[in-house]
C-alpha cells in the first residue's frame, strides 16, 4: 500500500475514532459515581440511539462496533415503576479481511428513588450482559481512543488481550444527596467467562515506523467464575466547580473454590484520588493505588506497571507480580497564569487567548509490582518492594483534551526516558 492511500486510510479510521467515544452501558468492570440517570427528554419516550465505533489494535486490527442502545420506560403510575434500557453490539475487522469478530448484548433496568425510599437521592439498577468480544486487563492505564491513536500512527499499542466469552450479572446501588456534593456506588458483580490467548495479526501503520508491535500476553484457557465487589465514594465542596474532591474506591474479587471454574484466587484493591485548588488557578492533584492478588494465577491477572498511565518513566510494563502499589502526582498551573504579562509578554490579544488554554506542570511517580508467596495471605505483602520514582513534565491543552507527557527515571542502572504521550480526552 502506498505511503498517501495509508495517509488517507489512517487519517478516516483516526477521525472517526476520534470523533466516536465508549459507550459507558453495559460496563460491570466499572463503579459509577452518580446515578444512572436517562436524559429528561427520554424519559417518558421510547428512544433508540445508534453508535459507531471505531479503535485500532494489534490483536483485531481494525474494528468498527455498531452500538444501539435504546431506552423504554415501564410507566404504570407516576413516578414510572421502572425504566430499561438495552444493548447490541457487533464487531467487525477489517484486517486482513472484513469478517465479524463478535458481539454483546444486555440490558438495564433502573429503579428510580421513589421505589426505594422517602429520603431523596438513593437509585438502583440491575444488569444483564452477554458477550464475546477482546478483553483487556489494561482498560484501567489507558483509554481506547488513545490507545487506538498510538497503535495507528507509531504501532504503540499499550494493551494485552485476550478472548472472552460469557455472561454478566451486576447489581448497583448508588446514592447521591440533593446538595450533589458527596455520592457512594456499589456494584455487586457475577462474572461466567471463558477466556482464550488471542495473537498478533497485523504489523499495519499509517506511518512508516521502523518496529514491530510488541508482543501480546500469552493468557492462559480456562474458564473463570468470578465475584466482585466494589464500592466508592466521593466528598467535594461545591457541586458544580469545586475546588477540592476526594475520591475512594475500595474492590474486593474471589474466583473459583466453591465458585468453580478454572481459576482460583482472591483480590482486593484500593484507590485514593484527591484535587486541590492551591494559589490562584493552580491545582494540586495525588493518586495512591495499591493492591494485590493471591492463588492460581494467570498471565492475564498478573500487576503490571511502568510506562503510560502508571509509573510513566519506567519502560512499559516492565514491573509484573500479584503485588503493586503506586502513587501519582502533578502540580498544575492553569491557562490564564500562564498568559499574564510576567509569562507572556506578548500583547496581541489572541495570543494571550491561545495560552490561556493551555496548562502546564510537573508530576512524580512512585511505586513498584513485586511477587509475594501465596501462603501470605491476601491482604499480606502490601506496600513492599523496591520502590522506584521519577519526574517529569506536561503540557495539556483544552482541559487534557491533548495531553503531552515527558518523564524519566534511573531504572536498573541506566537512565530511562519515558514516552511522549499523546493523550486523547474523548474517553466518556
Amino acid at each position: 500500500m502506498s505511503l498517501r492511500r495509508r495517509f488517507r486510510c489512517g487519517a478516516a479510521i483516526a477521525v472517526i475514532t476520534l470523533a466516536c467515544t465508549q459507550a459507558a452501558f453495559g460496563q460491570p468492570e466499572s463503579v459509577p459515581l452518580g446515578p444512572q440517570l436517562f436524559e429528561a427528554a427520554w424519559r417518558h419516550s421510547i428512544f433508540v440511539q445508534p453508535v459507531l465505533i471505531s479503535r485500532y489494535n494489534r490483536v483485531d486490527g481494525i474494528v468498527h462496533s455498531l452500538n444501539l442502545r435504546g431506552r423504554v420506560p415501564c410507566q404504570f403510575n407516576r413516578p414510572p415503576l421502572m425504566e430499561a434500557s438495552g444493548r447490541v453490539d457487533v464487531h467487525a475487522s477489517a484486517l486482513p479481511h472484513y469478517h465479524v469478530r463478535g458481539g454483546s448484548a444486555g440490558i438495564t433496568a433502573n429503579l428510580p428513588r421513589a421505589r426505594l425510599g422517602a429520603t431523596h437521592g438513593y437509585w438502583a439498577s440491575v444488569t444483564a450482559q452477554y458477550r464475546k468480544e477482546t478483553a483487556s486487563p489494561d482498560d484501567w492505564i489507558v483509554g481506547s481512543a488513545e490507545n487506538s491513536v498510538a497503535a495507528l500512527f507509531a504501532k504503540n499499542d499499550y494493551k494485552n488481550y485476550y478472548l472472552r466469552e460469557g455472561y454478566a450479572l451486576v447489581a448497583s446501588l448508588s446514592y447521591v444527596p440533593q446538595a450533589q456534593r458527596t455520592a457512594i456506588a456499589m456494584n455487586l458483580e457475577w462474572h461466567d467467562d471463558l477466556q482464550r490467548p488471542l495473537e498478533s495479526t497485523t504489523e499495519w501503520s499509517l506511518m512508516p515506523v521502523d518496529r514491530l508491535f510488541r508482543p501480546n500476553i500469552t493468557a492462559t484457557p480456562g474458564r473463570e467464575r468470578l465475584l466482585r465487589l466494589a464500592a466508592a465514594a466521593r466528598i467535594q465542596d461545591a457541586a458544580r466547580v469545586p475546588f477540592r474532591t476526594f475520591q475512594l474506591g475500595v474492590t474486593i474479587e474471589k474466583a473459583g473454590g466453591t465458585l468453580g471454574g478454572d481459576f482460583e484466587y482472591e483480590g482486593a484493591f484500593i484507590e485514593a484520588k484527591s484535587g486541590c485548588k492551591t494559589i490562584g488557578n493552580q491545582w494540586l492533584n495525588v493518586r495512591i493505588v495499591a493492591g494485590g492478588r493471591t492463588g492460581d494465577l494467570a498471565s492475564q491477572h498478573l500487576l503490571r506497571l511502568g510506562g503510560i498511565g502508571t509509573l510513566r518513566g519506567v519502560p512499559h510494563q516492565r514491573l509484573t507480580g500479584n503485588r503493586m502499589w503506586m502513587l501519582n502526582a502533578e502540580y498544575r498551573l492553569g491557562g490564564d497564569v500562564l498568559g499574564r504579562p510576567t509569562f507572556c509578554p506578548f500583547s496581541n490579544g489572541w495570543v494571550r487567548r491561545a495560552v490561556a488554554l493551555m496548562d502546564v506542570g510537573v508530576l512524580y511517580d512512585v511505586g513498584t509490582a513485586y511477587g509475594v508467596s501465596e501462603e501470605d495471605g491476601t491482604l499480606a505483602g502490601w506496600f513492599e518492594g523496591r520502590a522506584i520514582d521519577n519526574w517529569g513534565i506536561f503540557l495539556s491543552i483544552a482541559h487534557d483534551l491533548f495531553r503531552l507527557e515527558w518523564a524519566m527515571t534511573k531504572f536498573l542502572g541506566r537512565e530511562h526516558a519515558g514516552i511522549l504521550r499523546l493523550r486523547v480526552g474523548l474517553e466518556l
